[in-house]
């Protein structure tokens, strides 16, 4: 073959893992069930909050809580290092990056699921799993972003069998307690039907920045 194989576009999606000390992640999950138990619920929404699923308003991060603070400062750091990493930014321009950010909590009980969706007035969004609703039976439901591609894409033999970064396809991320995936605020995702009859807990964040 001759020809050469450019990889033109490329979206990264970021992996990692905040793994907390198991009083400081029950303290978590005790504190988000309390919230819930107040009330503290997302009345504005950009879309349908589907059966099984309680979303808190877009402020989490912002509330004056210990516990809340802990996670919040950590999951910003690691988006905060991925996003320098990718632009190239040295030590001096980190220490000039602003960064906001519009945060919730979703708890998703059994039936429920997130309907395909982004999130274009950020360039960057993260979840974090809390608790993954896992129980001895049912595995937890998935974080699944569609290729970008499959939308208007032709699918046949001359493209059905190519393998990922560029196939046209979807990555399925079955989230374990304490992973975290860093995504580009503009690819769609959506979360699969929860099986378990145990809750499933996560954070999610929209982060938008400000170079001085």
């Amino acid at each position: 073959m001759n020809s050469k194989i450019l990889t033109a576009f490329f979206t990264p999606i970021g992996t990692s893992n905040v793994t907390l000390e198991e009083s400081e992640s029950d303290n978590l999950i005790k504190k988000i069930y309390q919230l819930e138990k107040e009330g503290w619920e997302n009345k504005i929404t950009s879309q349908p909050i589907e059966y099984g699923v309680f979303e808190s308003p877009h402020q989490l991060f912002q509330l004056d809580d210990s516990i809340i603070k802990s996670i919040s400062n950590r999951i910003i750091k690691e988006v905060v290092e991925l996003v320098c990493e990718l632009n190239k930014y040295s030590q001096e321009d980190a220490k000039k990056l602003d960064c906001y950010a519009a945060s919730w909590f979703h708890i998703m009980r059994k039936s429920g699921f997130v309907q395909p969706h982004n999130h274009p007035n950020a360039s960057w969004s993260a979840v974090y799993c809390v608790d993954s609703g896992d129980d001895d039976v049912t595995k937890n439901s998935s974080l699944i972003f569609p290729s970008p591609s499959v939308i208007p894409m032709y699918v046949d033999a001359g493209n059905a069998n190519i393998d990922l970064p560029l196939a046209n396809d979807v990555i399925r991320f079955n989230l374990k307690k304490g992973d975290l995936i860093i995504f580009q605020s503009h690819l769609f995702h959506y979360v699969s039907s929860h099986l378990s009859d145990k809750p499933r807990i996560t954070i999610a964040a929209n982060f938008w920045f400000n170079l001085r």
